[in-house]
């Protein structure tokens, strides 16, 4: 509150009531330190509102004659602050949560003041240092689990004596940093006092570990339920641990490497219990990974001394072995429970001996040991991503037939006035999809001569939804699009749409403002227009609009659904028909229902005792709840395996509605942990195996496909992203901030959705791992949160213009940082960078040129480097990659948007032998061996299969020929101008699958295609290009599925021998000749007269 932090509140005070400001004699008024007591009263606020209303009274009582009385209230009320924490014992936090938020309120005051007002403290500095040493110390010590159990009464004694001395600590500061009594007397003397407290304390919590661990009825409160994936992440911080350079665990490194050893036999044990988190010893496995990770993380941090870590290790290798005996005799009683049942199956063994020992077993083993087993095999996950494009696009529909043939005629025939069609009914009754199918027809788009989407959501902004429109139907450059407000946005859809018939879509309208912000720019011109408005309330479109109320499934088409979609082209099995019948009536018409149920039954065995148990659960669930689906979609995530429910739970950190970009996804998955190494396999192929997973299971929806078949974005449907949410929350794996950070922050992941960025507290919480979300206060993340992996600065946000300048000063500090993504306004990264050492994961988006330090190159984990717009080496690293002949970063798989200038970006380039994506842009380098220009040589990275490249260079010509590695997969050229003779260079990279020549890549009239090239290519995009002719044949593209042609004008005919191609599924004609369009439907007409109903030909934009 920027009132009670002005220094000149006093002589406001004075001015209004001179009488009334004697009262205020004592109190001093240096303004900043109000700062932290401004942010504890707001982070307060979920327990204590009577503060914040303080605060509020305190603003609106400005310059009123109630204003001095006000302040005077609050002076009065903050000594009470000072005392100690606030508690609420009706709140559901621990003790010891809100002592620490206390001692980091302290903390927070103390550094305000050494920051603002040093010549308070100039005789005390170095005790002063010290005491921010023990209040860091204090607070981390209150996130052990140990401290964390106050049911143990010597804990809550402990916590007590804690309690005591932070009131102590909060009187001194009261009494010498905000009044004038303190002045009275020197600081020095009660100051060492209160440090002599604090070091007696130290001996308290020696004796306390020591005394705590030999109880034997200890338990350590359960942690986020995220499954198993942290005691691999544990193995591998340990494994940095014993490998650093420095002798920071010197006299430590057996106790370190013993409880390394301990943790990796506990993991072999749960590759057997895997699929049964819910085991008791299974669970503390869990619990004391996250224990051990707290210690181990917080010493590596510097907010933990060597003593502490001495005194723990021991006591976390105990415990940790005394898991290891607990599942070492499961597994033991599981390998004779097998062996029996074995037996039995082949006569051995009688069955009054198996029904006699079969208790024993089950009360040894826990009920845990039902497993669902999957009845598909392992895929290769690119194949298997490429494969699921016919199933997710041609979506079965069940249903709603009338409906669709309805809509359809309202929007093909009808009134020649423009019209606005409705869609409304409850979530997950299959309303956007029934608009996906109407709006993909291809009949649909040659009607229009326009066709457009937009997602509205909850969170609607005009802005983003105009642009989005615009961006469809207009040829303004996107980055143009983007750059103009709202009503310039509406003016220049106006003029796009006057005049032509056209389609637009909003689908998930929430609000009537939609359409009032909206319906004005769309012009009525009486050719037959048309408005398709999908909701969730009747009364957000338009009073003459024209309502379709979607109604539930019966009972029948639940069924007709579920069978399809378990079985596909199969019969069900008698023996499944009536408990599968049961089934589909307990999905209560709801076809989201029945696919994500139909979605569990398909990944499990076809047996009728499972399916019989799936009834049960839908039964029971309903009977809780039975006006809701939700109770129904969490079946589908207690049938995940463990490795998939912290991958699900993530998506409810994006946005509503939002389309997620795979890439950043599997980078977010891998940075967080979740992903288990598998020999063979990338990181990132795994984790496309885990969200093929997810699609296969009805989770998540392909939103955009890639060039070669692969997702490239995915998004979730509204209530699922709820059921995420809500089981996040539970489970403390996710917190979505909508306004105010809590008192303490249980949570270990925060997302701060873009409505929030202004949120005025601060965060405090002792395990939070991730940040998603921007925020304006940014800097005490980097204090405050120093086990952080991800630090997700940046917002998906189409109306949020670039922020000011990101002060990344102090980002060091997060030396467990996996993810870094910033929008930045700097052109250059600080040289600080090398001190995030276990760094993955760097993202930065900038509107100009970011210099790339030599720095940079000391991230020996780095894997991913992205800049927006574009980034250049500076000169030491020129220097580093000439002096150093062996420098390399093995590591480091993609790049993007960098500028190949000069023949040294090209020697940096060679220190990257395991790069696999590249995408760069370069001019003439000038080879100052050869004393002549050339393109740059590509062909020294083995392993690349991914290139983007731009050609930044006039028309200058030179005799050079380009190379490239002979492993690319796929190639994207710009602007070039190359000579089509040059293309037979391309045609023999016997990998390529995926070409684009994007904007005169190649320069000519006419391209003349051969025989044995480009025999793997399956897609092919032409863009810009000046070509009049193209002679090619059928066998000269053996492979090709997709055929792209875009803004090709000057080609006046579609090569007709390509309709022969077997594999050739679509054509793509976009805003070509007429005479192209009309030839390309030819070839159409042709194969579907020759048997061939595959092949589609699209034709889309402007047709001359």
């Amino acid at each position: 509150m920027d009132l009670l932090e002005n220094p000149r509140l006093p002589h406001m005070l004075r001015r209004l009531n001179t009488k009334d400001f004697k009262k205020f004699d004592t109190f001093i008024w240096n303004g900043s330190q109000m700062s932290a007591v401004v942010r504890y009263l707001r982070r307060s606020f979920s327990i204590d509102g009577s503060s914040v209303d303080l605060l509020e009274g305190l603003e609106a009582s400005r310059n009123t004659s109630r204003f001095p009385s006000k302040v005077l209230s609050f002076t009065r009320k903050l000594r009470d602050f000072f005392r100690g924490p606030i508690v609420d014992y009706s709140f559901n936090y621990r003790t010891s949560e809100l002592l620490a938020s206390f001692l980091d309120f302290l903390l927070d005051t103390v550094e305000e003041v050494v920051r603002s007002h040093p010549n308070l403290i100039d005789t005390v500095e170095d005790q002063i240092e010290i005491l921010q040493k023990e209040l860091k110390f204090l607070i981390f010590v209150l996130g052990d689990a140990l401290f964390s159990c106050p049911e143990i009464m010597e804990t809550k004694n402990f916590l007590k004596q804690m309690e005591d001395l932070a009131e102590e600590a909060g009187s001194f500061m009261y009494l010498y940093f905000f009044t004038d009594e303190g002045k009275q007397s020197p600081i020095k003397l009660p100051l060492l006092k209160l440090l002599k407290r604090f070091k007696s304390m130290e001996m308290k919590i020696r004796g306390h570990c020591l005394m705590v661990s030999k109880i034997p009825s200890f338990v350590v409160p359960s942690t986020a339920g995220d499954s198993l994936f942290i005691v691999n992440s544990l193995v591998n911080d340990l494994k940095d641990l014993l490998n650093r350079d420095d002798d920071v665990i010197a006299d430590l490194w057996e106790e370190v490497a013993a409880l390394q050893k301990e943790l990796l036999v506990l993991r072999s044990f749960l590759d057997v219990f895997k699929d049964q988190q819910h085991a008791a010893l299974v669970i503390s496995t869990r619990d004391v990974s996250y224990e051990a990770e707290y210690i181990i993380n917080s010493f590596v941090a510097g907010d933990v001394p060597v003593w502490y870590l001495a005194l723990r290790l021991p006591l976390l290798i105990q415990k940790i072995k005394f898991i290891g005996i607990g599942l070492e005799r499961i597994r033991k009683n599981y390998d004779d429970v097998k062996y029996l049942i074995s037996s039995f199956m082949v006569g051995d063994v009688p069955v009054w001996y198996l029904k006699l020992k079969a208790p024993d077993f089950l009360n040894v083993i826990g009920t845990g040991l039902e497993e669902i087993k999957s009845k598909e095999p392992q895929k290769d996950p690119n194949e298997e991503m490429a494969a699921q494009g016919k199933k997710t696009t041609d979506d079965i529909f069940v249903g709603f037939e009338d409906a669709e043939r309805i809509i359809d005629e309202q929007l093909a025939g009808g009134s020649k006035q423009r019209q606005v069609i409705s869609i409304f009914g409850m979530p997950g009754l299959g309303k956007t999809t029934l608009a996906k199918k109407l709006y993909k027809n291809q009949a649909v788009h040659h009607r229009f001569d326009k066709c457009a989407w937009g997602v509205v959501s909850e969170t609607y902004q005009r802005r983003s939804l105009l642009a989005d429109i615009l961006d469809s139907v207009s040829d303004l450059d996107r980055d143009k699009i983007l750059s103009m407000d709202a009503e310039s946005l509406g003016v220049e859809l106006h003029k796009s749409l006057k005049k032509r018939r056209y389609l637009v879509v909003m689908d998930d309208v929430w609000a009537p403002v939609v359409w009032d912000d909206i319906g004005r720019f769309l012009p009525d011109d009486g050719n037959g227009s048309r408005i398709l408005i999908t909701s969730r309330f009747r009364g957000v479109a338009p009073p003459d609009s024209i309502p379709h109320d979607l109604p539930f499934l019966s009972d029948d088409h639940c069924w007709d659904l579920l069978k399809q979609k378990v079985f596909q082209n199969r019969d069900c099995p008698q023996e499944l028909l009536d408990v599968g019948r049961q089934i589909a009536a307990h999905c209560q018409g709801l076809p989201l229902a029945v696919v994500v149920v139909a979605a569990v039954l398909a990944n499990m065995e076809e047996k009728k005792s499972l399916w019989n148990e799936v009834a049960r659960s839908l039964s029971l669930q309903i009977s809780k709840d039975p006006n809701k689906c939700m109770n129904i979609l969490e079946l589908s995530y207690k049938h995940l395996p463990v490795h998939l429910k912290p991958c699900f739970l993530y998506f409810g950190a994006f946005p509503e509605d939002n389309e997620i970009s795979v890439g950043k996804l599997i980078s977010l998955w891998a940075a967080e942990g979740f992903i288990q190494e598998e020999e063979g396999k990338s990181l990132r192929n795994v984790g496309e195996e885990y969200l093929m997973d997810l699609i296969n299971r009805s989770l998540v929806i392909v939103a955009k496909r890639r060039s070669g078949g692969g997702v490239k974005a995915c998004t979730i449907h509204d209530l699922l992203r709820e059921l995420c949410l809500r089981k996040a929350k539970e489970e403390n794996f996710l917190n979505l901030i909508k306004d105010q950070f809590p008192v303490y922050e249980k949570q270990h992941r925060l997302c701060i959705p873009l409505e929030s960025v202004n949120v005025e507290s601060r965060p405090f919480g002792l395990h939070i791992r991730s940040w998603l979300g921007c925020w304006s206060d940014i800097s005490c993340i980097y204090s405050r949160l120093k086990l952080l992996r991800v630090l997700d600065l940046s917002i998906e946000a189409k109306d949020l213009p670039p922020t000011d300048d990101l002060d990344l000063t102090g980002t060091e500090q997060l030396v467990h940082l996996r993810y870094l993504a910033a929008r930045v306004t700097a052109d250059h990264i600080p040289p600080s960078i090398n001190r995030l050492q276990n760094l993955e994961f760097l993202l930065f988006d900038a509107p100009r040129s970011i210099e790339i330090p030599e720095a940079l190159l000391d991230l020996m984990k780095l894997r991913h480097l992205h800049i927006r717009d574009h980034a250049t080496f500076s000169e030491s690293c020129h220097r580093r990659a000439v002096l150093q002949k062996d420098f390399q970063m093995n590591r480091l798989e993609s790049v993007s948007n960098l500028w190949l200038i000069d023949e040294n970006n090209e020697k940096i380039l060679r220190c990257f032998p395991c790069l696999r994506s590249l995408k760069c842009a370069t001019r003439p380098l000038w080879d100052s061996s050869d004393k002549s220009h050339r393109y740059p040589v590509l062909d020294h990275l083995p392993l690349l299969e991914s290139l983007n490249i731009t050609y930044l260079g006039s028309e200058f010509k030179f005799s050079d020929t380009i190379y490239f590695p002979t492993g690319l997969k796929k190639l994207t050229l710009h602007k070039f101008k190359l000579s089509w003779k040059e293309m037979s260079m391309i045609g023999r990279l016997l990998k390529l699958e995926v070409l684009k020549l994007m904007y005169i890549a190649f320069d000519g009239k006419e391209w003349k295609t051969n025989s044995d090239e480009f025999e793997e290519l399956k897609f092919l995009k032409l863009s810009g290009l000046k070509l009049h002719r193209w002679n090619t044949s059928s066998d000269h593209f053996p492979k090709l599925q997709r055929l792209v042609v875009q803004r090709c004008w000057k080609l006046k005919r579609f090569p007709s021998s390509l309709g022969d191609i077997p594999t050739l599924q679509i054509i793509d004609i976009d805003s070509c000749s007429k005479s192209m369009a009309d030839s390309a439907l030819q070839v159409q007409k042709k194969q579907e007269e020759d048997g061939n109903d595959e092949l589609k030909v699209i034709i889309s934009g402007s047709c001359w």
